[in-house]
């Protein structure tokens, strides 16, 4: 998926807010104009509170972020709906990408409201693309040209329009269908050339070019119309290559395959649906030298849909009732959700589904707009929207050139297993390779410790190594007269980058619905037990020891403790288990957990607080005690409590060991280039997802809110095709949306929506 590109790489929005934000609410639109022949994205803004009243003739004050440097002060005054107009002249000097809008209105109190709203601008203008099927136009040859145009925000424009000839002639007209996107036929003439005349939504009007016809060449297409058979059609004009292939494939797997000779300018190529699978395929036509010469993406909706049933013993509940439901599928594994429809309110066109994550998004560049717009309704309803979406936007990962010329990319992340090396390479402080090394690696959870030496390019590894998680290794490099005065470093894995959201939801629809929901709790049966904080004002002394970093929750009074153990400055510790012991009275450090050295008082194991925290993972503790990944040096003081009884109450009632470490400010920075900690991502163990068992109670007084009533990731349906599901209602009337979704012993995808009510 990395090796691919970022357009690969498998991401998911998700649509946080606060639940009580403020008393307004704003709402921001962007559109693009060109104001003095200078190109400008202008941002109308309107701002009303929850019951939708606007903020009239109100001052607002706004910055323009770019960058985090404030490049624009003004302040605007709103109208009646409660708008105010903002104009972002587009330079050299300002990125889009990283300009936001900020700003500062007042409502009730006086409260100074803060809003931030990013710029969703894909482009400086609007854009227009036509795609000829199989990828030219040849004269003489009837060809489908397709075509996407996206406006300034990144999504689909609706246009309409013309194509003339270079005469002036009108040829044919054409509209968008869906998110921007349509088709038309043309049959395009030699000596002539072609152009759009462009009909956009806001009453102007563009000329845009057609690519250019050739005079020879093959056109390749792809027909859908019959429900058993695929047609691939191949015509020709003026090329003396008559021999050619085509070859069929799916996610890299040739499926289909033939040698013909085209006679009559004309083939055609049936091939029977049933050898597809639903998803995305190329087809491709060779020439006799195996070389592509044409190539055409389509989606193919074979007859493979997955059978899913689920149902309930009723369609109409009552609140908290408990709720029993059957679902029937083929054996596999499936995930469930129901939530209230109208708390977590839902575009079933723009949702990413197992099917447009799985056999769209998945192999197609860029946005998708409504992705799971094409696989709602009836299996053939959006066809031609779909063909159109592959003709525009259709880009695969394979590449012919490269499998023919046996040339591939060097792959930069290699496949992950649970058996990996830990390698890298050891070099002088000068940078130059240290041949015969000699390189330790001491894991962190366990008392594991390997042993090798640098080859001459002062490279090593430690094969086969096992990853669980949590896993963490300490690796020390010395020079062959074990000298210190070296650098180690390892081959890490590159973390993915930060990239551009595809996807740009609007969240200001379910940011009201929090805002309406978290004002309810006030009036279902809370306001005896809460109260709402405007603004909370905490105020503290500084410590009278400025030398220790401030203590959590547990901590205790100067004097209370058994004994006070003061770290020397410039005390070397190879770690702070080995510096401890026998120095804290009967206190000793021993094998516990995992943890080599670990505090026992009377033959018992001591609570651990790190800076009045405290520890009890065993990775942590060994980090403390047993390595250097927690600097002993940085430790200010040890306090140990093993008979105070006071002090052990405020505590954890247990004798205790407190490490109060260094102000940061105060720390010493140790330069130790020869050591290195790796900390890598192992393979997670398997989790259930908590469910909880939610009792039926009509008299507790309190008002359950609960938006997701259910959920399980990883349902298990057995041979016999059938499981059973309990849950329970909340208070929340309405109708209550149930998703299913999986995948079955086959591969086959399958998704179902269930919907029942509560009064």
């Amino acid at each position: 998926m990395r090796n691919a590109s970022d357009d690969y790489y498998f991401d998911k929005t998700f649509k946080v807010t606060n639940p009580y934000l403020n008393e307004v609410k704003a709402v921001a639109s962007f559109e693009y104009a060109s104001i003095n022949s200078v190109p400008t994205v202008t941002a109308k803004i309107r701002f009303t509170d929850l019951d939708g009243k606007a903020f009239a003739n109100k001052a607002v004050r706004y910055n323009v972020v770019v960058d985090y440097d404030i490049v624009m002060r003004k302040v605007a005054k709103t109208d009646t709906s409660g708008s105010i107009q903002v104009s972002l002249p587009i330079n050299g000097k300002m990125d889009l990408n990283k300009t936001y809008l900020q700003t500062f209105t007042q409502a009730k109190g006086n409260d100074n409201i803060a809003k931030s709203f990013a710029i969703p601008t894909a482009l400086s203008k609007s854009d227009l693309q036509f795609f000829p099927e199989g990828g030219n136009m040849v004269n003489g040859i009837p060809s489908k040209i397709a075509f996407k145009a996206i406006g300034v925000d990144g999504k689909g424009l609706k246009i309409n329009g013309e194509i003339v000839d270079n005469l002036g002639k009108v040829v044919t007209k054409f509209s968008s269908v869906f998110a921007g996107m349509g088709s038309f036929q043309l049959k395009p003439e030699a000596n002539k050339t072609y152009y759009a005349v462009v009909n956009y939504p806001d009453g102007s009007n563009a000329k845009v070019n057609l690519p250019k016809s050739s005079n020879s060449g093959y056109v390749l297409s792809v027909l859908q119309e019959d429900n058993d058979n695929v047609l691939v059609n191949v015509q020709s004009l003026n090329v003396t290559e008559k021999n050619l292939t085509l070859v069929v494939n799916i996610g890299g797997e040739p499926i289909f395959s033939t040698s013909f000779d085209i006679t009559n300018g004309l083939s055609s190529i049936p091939i029977k649906r049933s050898s597809f699978s639903r998803g995305i395929a190329q087809f491709t036509l060779f020439n006799a030298a195996l070389q592509p010469i044409n190539e055409r993406v389509a989606f193919i909706k074979a007859d493979d849909v997955m059978p899913i049933k689920i149902s309930s013993e009723k369609g109409i509940y009552k609140t908290r009732e408990q709720i029993n439901m059957t679902l029937q599928a083929p054996e596999g594994g499936y995930s469930i959700s129901v939530v209230k429809e109208d708390k977590v309110p839902t575009d079933e066109n723009e949702e990413h589904t197992i099917l447009s994550s799985l056999l769209l998004s998945s192999s197609l560049r860029g946005y998708i707009e409504q992705p799971n717009h094409y696989f709602t309704g009836a299996i053939h309803e959006h066809n031609l929207e779909l063909d159109n979406l592959m003709l525009t936007q259709g880009y695969t990962r394979f590449d012919w050139k490269n499998v023919i010329s046996g040339t591939y990319n060097a792959a930069n992340f290699k496949v992950e297993k649970t058996m990996v090396d830990v390698s890298g390479v050891v070099k002088t402080l000068g940078n130059q390779p240290v041949a015969n090394a000699r390189v330790a690696l001491f894991s962190l959870n366990s008392a594991q410790m390997e042993l090798t030496k640098s080859d001459a390019q002062g490279k090593f590894v430690f094969p086969g190594m096992l990853l669980d998680e949590g896993m963490r290794f300490n690796v020390q490099a010395k020079t062959p007269k074990n000298g210190s005065k070296v650098q180690v470093m390892l081959d890490l894995v590159k973390p993915q980058g930060m990239t551009l959201n595809r996807n740009r939801p609007d969240l200001n629809g379910y940011q009201t619905y929090s805002l309406k929901t978290d004002q309810s709790g006030f009036t279902g049966n809370r306001l005896d037990r809460s109260k709402r904080l405007r603004e909370v004002r905490i105020e503290a002394r500084r410590s009278q020891n400025r030398r220790i970093s401030p203590q959590s929750v547990f901590k205790i009074a100067e004097g209370q403790s058994d004994q006070t153990y003061i770290m020397k400055d410039g005390e070397e510790c190879a770690t702070l288990g080995t510096c401890l012991q026998g120095r804290l009275g009967p206190v000793i450090f021993t094998q516990f957990n995992g943890v080599a050295n670990y505090p026992f008082y009377k033959n018992a194991p001591m609570d651990v607080f790190l800076d009045g925290s405290l520890i009890t993972d065993p990775s942590m503790l060994s980090e403390i005690f047993d390595t250097n990944v927690y600097d002993p040096s940085n430790v200010a003081k040890i306090e140990v409590v093993r008979s105070n009884l006071a002090a052990m109450s405020i505590l954890n009632k247990n004798p205790a060991l407190m490490i109060m470490t260094k102000r940061i400010d105060d720390r010493e920075e140790r330069y130790t280039p020869n050591v290195a900690n790796y900390f890598p991502q192992g393979l997670a163990k398997a989790r259930s997802f908590y469910i909880p068992k939610y009792e039926r109670s009509n008299d507790d007084g309190q008002f359950d809110f609960r938006s997701s009533v259910y959920w399980n990731p990883s349902l298990k349906v057995d041979a016999k095709g059938s499981l059973n599901l309990m849950f329970y209602n909340s208070d929340g009337t309405g109708t209550y949306r149930v998703t299913v979704e999986g995948i079955d012993n086959e591969g086959h995808l399958g998704r179902v929506i269930y919907r029942y009510k509560v009064e």
